[in-house]
């Protein structure tokens, strides 16, 4: 069983499962990413590269690499290392999520639906999906063809098609949120789900507050939270920076703070620093949304979180 891949209706073309080998560029315009939730964007110049992130620019100097193209900054704090369509990438001693070149799938994507329930695994070379009924394994064709406004079209020899577009898409059971909604049709049966990994929703950028009840205005802007790739969680209260961790892998979230700085603030300050780590210490869900994320705690409390930049 072969799996092709084409362009939906009036789209230009479709990206999707590059080897890792890379080419280095020489186009001066500019390559475009989605780190998570934070874009960048790169330009080759001759043998340099110009990362853009945030308002701010850095050029970068290649250096040598078992595979990909890899560029450092002098002082070594920023690196661009690109691997066909994907990209790693730190900013500033700061390691933003895996990287994308917008207009194509990850490498790696598992899509799935309910009722019936079924999960279309695709990685670099191979491919299974899975029913109740069982697993069938095919090759993945490889194709590199970009495309530019947003969806892509699976096609599966004897079994059927899938669209898919990039916006958040809920699970129609858990309600849990995923980057890539994708419906079709498989044997003859008309499915419809979700894909992508969650964390590609929240990573990327820190998180400030937008409401906390019983809080003053004036005080929100001080806290802010970052998920880190690997599950690290880091951030201020308002008074001290924290850390800890957080999974969004199951169907209940989990945030933890572990430690923290133990600096003295004013009373109202502090308050809010108890109120906001109690807040994240017992979320029960996470609501994502185009761009903002909800916190709602075991007892109700909702704090509403939009991103920083």
């Amino acid at each position: 069983m072969r799996m092709r891949f084409k362009p939906v209706i009036g789209m230009t073309c479709l990206g999707l499962l590059l080897s890792s080998c890379s080419v280095m560029k020489t186009s001066p315009e500019p390559t475009a990413y989605d780190c998570g939730i934070q874009p960048i964007t790169v330009v080759y110049d001759d043998q340099n590269v110009t990362l853009s992130m945030r308002s701010e620019q850095q050029v970068l100097a290649p250096v040598k690499s078992a595979s990909g193209a890899r560029f450092v900054s002098t002082d070594e704090r920023t690196e661009y290392w690109s691997k066909g369509h994907e990209a790693q990438v730190t900013w500033k001693g700061e390691a933003l999520p895996q990287c994308i070149e917008r207009g194509y799938l990850p490498r790696a994507i598992a899509l799935r639906g309910n009722e019936p329930f079924w999960l279309l695994t695709i990685n670099q070379h191979q491919a299974s999906y899975t029913t109740p009924s069982g697993e069938e394994e095919f090759a993945v064709d490889q194709m590199d063809k970009k495309q530019q406004t947003g969806g892509w079209q699976i096609e599966i020899d004897d079994l059927g098609h899938l669209t898919m577009t990039q916006k958040v898409c809920y699970d129609s059971m858990s309600g849990k949120a995923f980057p890539y909604h994708a419906s079709g049709k498989f044997n003859g049966v008309s499915v419809q789900g979700c894909g992508g990994d969650t964390e590609q929703l929240i990573q990327g950028q820190p998180w400030q507050i937008e409401s906390l009840s019983g809080i003053a205005e004036r005080l929100l802007a001080k806290p802010e939270l970052q998920f880190l790739p690997q599950g690290r969680l880091v951030g201020s209260d308002g008074c001290n920076r924290f850390f800890g961790h957080y999974s969004v892998q199951g169907e209940i979230p989990r945030l933890n703070i572990v430690g923290s700085t133990k600096r003295l603030c004013t009373q109202e300050t502090m308050d809010l620093a108890q109120k906001f780590t109690e807040l994240l210490n017992n979320t029960v869900k996470v609501d994502i949304k185009d761009n903002s994320i909800v916190l709602v705690a075991n007892d109700g409390q909702q704090l509403s979180l939009k991103p920083a930049y």
